[in-house]
């Protein structure tokens, strides 16, 4: 593509201005590339949830929010990583004075928050510094640990543990918990065994395990989960990994649970449709208080009638009790995103997506509205697209989800995300085939010789499960479960070739 007149001035405007090492060499010439971009982002998914000191640290997609814990208002926003670039920020710890988080698989990022109102990013490290692909934090014994598929990484040193303890957990995964720090050295989880790091000894059965503070009269006690074939067991354990008692101090939870908090005496099990809280007292779990909410993810105390929660849904404060500010039982400051979205519409101009936090409609403009009055049956919400024909070839993602079969004439290819990305749809856009996955999306282009490549990627929060062509020329809407909605296209981005 050639560049001229007032487009030329512009990107050399650009190029200039951006402080490149080419303002020390002698421009040739200026060539423009197709960059796939993401133009537009609404929604996603709310993470990792610390309060601390009146604060309330909450990520949300791949960015950090600062909120006003007292009035839900948020202070700030820092962006931890580029949309189309890194996954979200899914795990996240405190150590008094640095905030660590986690990019899904991608980074590790610490935030420096002394100013609320300008966090600064001081360190950032990729997969590839890190040694392992990062899925959970811990601070245990005074050293942060990444926990990953790969193992254990101490961040002081590098170390790298676990690497070679169960190719899978018993449950068929190679789900690596959180660290924490028994009576023998600092301990790990692979599916329901727990190991000790420093030489790989199984010590116990569980499939992650949490502090229990000591004021609970359990000296080096934990609070465990172990996953079953319909969810997962909760309970207490002692410094030994075995269980208190089966009958008092372990109880049986349907789903995934989300995540396990300690605080205000009492135990917090964050599950996907319920929030269920147990006191502990003498060693036993007693006193139930459940709260129904769909997609909750974490939850933190702002004080002993108060707590924040986030998730799919979005964030809110809720009040547990009466109190002389208002009736118990009750949401104050919710915030709510386009998330948990499982079927999907479009007509090239509104994309309408329904999943269980409700139904949200996605404009042209790239408005989004949550829809109070879904529209009646004749708006057909059809599953995602697993095959595509185009003018060159036609594509099918397998049964497994795991490889998309391409045939080209009598020529027949498979295509596999080098990350292990899980397939959910297929759709054809000029010629290309695209396919949404549980990283993003992939652009597959047929070249020349009627061999199928991957010409672009975009790292997305995902699964992404719809691709929808807009009319607008060029733009592609597509929606995510967790991730929400996305504008998509090719957009001319100069390169400044030097001599």
């Amino acid at each position: 593509m050639k560049f001229t007149g007032q487009l030329l001035a512009a990107v050399l405007m650009a190029v200039l201005g951006s402080g490149c090492a080419v303002l020390n060499q002698t421009v040739e010439s200026i060539e423009a590339v197709q960059a796939l971009r993401v133009t537009h982002h609404a929604g996603g998914t709310h993470y990792k949830t610390i309060v601390a000191d009146d604060i309330w640290y909450q990520t949300f997609g791949s960015t950090l929010l600062i909120i006003d814990a007292s009035s839900g208002e948020l202070i700030s926003s820092t962006a931890l990583g580029q949309i189309g670039e890194t996954g979200p920020a899914t795990d996240m710890v405190f150590d008094g004075s640095s905030l660590h988080i986690v990019l899904e698989g991608d980074s590790l990022v610490e935030v420096d928050c002394s100013y609320l109102r300008t966090p600064k990013i001081v360190r950032k490290l990729s997969a590839d510094q890190l040694g392992v692909s990062p899925q959970r934090l811990s601070v245990a014994g005074g050293e942060l640990y990444v926990s990953s598929p790969n193992g254990v990484m101490r961040v002081s040193d590098g170390k790298i543990m676990l690497a070679d303890i169960g190719d899978k957990g018993e449950m068929g995964d190679r789900d690596v918990s959180h660290v924490v720090v028994g009576t023998d050295g600092p301990i790990a989880c692979i599916g329901r065994r727990a190991y000790r790091l420093v030489d790989g000894k199984y010590v116990g059965s569980a499939s992650d395990l949490f502090l229990l503070p000591e004021e609970f009269g359990i000296p080096g006690g934990f609070v465990f989960s172990r996953k079953t074939t319909t969810g997962q067991l909760i309970g207490l354990m002692t410094s030994n990994i075995r269980e208190v008692d089966t009958q008092k101090a372990t109880i049986a939870v349907e789903g995934i649970v989300q995540n396990i908090r300690v605080f205000s005496g009492r135990l917090w099990i964050v599950g996907d449709f319920r929030i269920s809280s147990y006191a502990i007292v003498d060693g036993a779990l007693v006193d139930p208080l459940h709260l129904d909410i769909i997609g909750a993810r974490d939850v933190d105390q702002i004080d002993d009638n108060y707590i924040a929660i986030a998730g799919s849904f979005g964030r809110s404060v809720y009040r547990i009790n009466d109190s002389l500010e208002g009736p118990g039982d009750e949401f104050l400051s919710s915030h709510r995103e386009p998330s948990n979205l499982l079927y999907a519409m479009s007509d090239g101009r509104h994309t309408m997506a329904l999943g269980l936090g409700g139904t949200w409609l996605y404009d042209h403009e790239n408005h989004v509205t949550f829809v109070d009055d879904p529209p009646d049956t004749q708006y057909v919400l059809t599953d995602p697209s697993r095959m595509v024909n185009t003018t060159l070839a036609s594509a099918a993602i397998t049964n497994d989800s795991m490889s998309v079969v391409i045939y080209i004439g009598d020529k027949e290819q498979i295509y596999k995300d080098p990350n292990q990305a899980k397939f959910y749809c297929l759709t054809a856009v000029d010629g290309d085939i695209w396919i949404g996955h549980d990283r993003g999306i992939t652009v597959l282009e047929i070249n020349a010789s009627g061999t199928a490549f991957a010409k672009d990627q975009l790292r997305l929060e995902g699964p992404v499960r719809y691709i929808f062509p807009k009319l607008k020329g060029g733009e592609v809407t597509y929606v995510s479960e967790f991730g929400g909605f996305g504008t998509i296209e090719y957009m001319a981005e100069a390169i400044a070739l030097s001599k």
